[in-house]
């Protein structure tokens, strides 16, 4: 009989019983309604563990409000913490659109959607995807939080991933879904996508260790 493998062990996309368990508890939660009125899952298997969550940013248009893409990766992340697969999110971005850092829109959104602010951290500093995974690592690293829940777009999962993983951690991912979009739309992003991924690649090798 094939060894089962432990909790959270899986590096990237390895994971199963952990990933299918998480997906599904996230599912579960977004299927019952929206904000206020997510159902609280209670943790019955094993596989999954309660583990920081990275939240990467994007563009954002005030204070608590968020464009689409940044609107699903906050509320998978409050999904996240609603069904206890986390107690402790890191949002990312310091990027400024319209005066307003996108780490500080993410928890303004996360705080009105019932996250504690002792369950937030804010990493003000970064302004790429390669950048939010150094200055997390600086935060997390340093306390032995090296496996971590990744939440961003589908799309943009497997350069995060990279980057992440040449940072110093073993994400593990969460990724928030988006919309169909037209077959030549699609096909430029997951082209801009590759190109990035193969810069992050020659970035993030050797990537230095916090």
């Amino acid at each position: 009989m094939p060894a089962t493998p432990e909790p959270g062990s899986g590096h990237a996309f390895g994971a199963e019983p952990t990933l299918t368990r998480a997906n599904a508890l996230l599912t579960g939660a977004a299927a019952i309604g929206e904000l206020g009125h997510l159902l609280r899952i209670e943790l019955r298997s094993s596989t999954v563990e309660p583990m920081p969550l990275v939240l990467l940013g994007c563009r954002v248009v005030g204070p608590a409000a968020l464009s689409a893409p940044a609107r699903r990766r906050a509320m998978h992340a409050v999904r996240a913490h609603h069904t206890g697969l986390t107690s402790h999110i890191v949002a990312c971005g310091g990027k400024v659109w319209d005066g307003v850092r996108e780490a500080d829109a993410l928890c303004a959104f996360l705080l009105q959607n019932g996250v504690p602010e002792a369950a937030l951290e804010r990493e003000s500093t970064s302004r790429s995807t390669r950048q939010n995974a150094h200055y997390a690592a600086e935060l997390l690293l340093p306390r032995g939080l090296q496996r971590v829940w990744l939440v961003t777009c589908d799309w943009h999962m497997g350069r995060a991933l990279r980057s992440f993983q040449g940072a110093g951690f073993d994400p593990e991912p969460l990724p928030a879904l988006s919309p169909a979009i037209p077959i030549s739309s699609g096909l430029m992003r997951s082209g801009r996508e590759r190109v990035c991924l193969a810069v992050d690649a020659l970035l993030t090798r050797g990537f230095s260790r916090v």
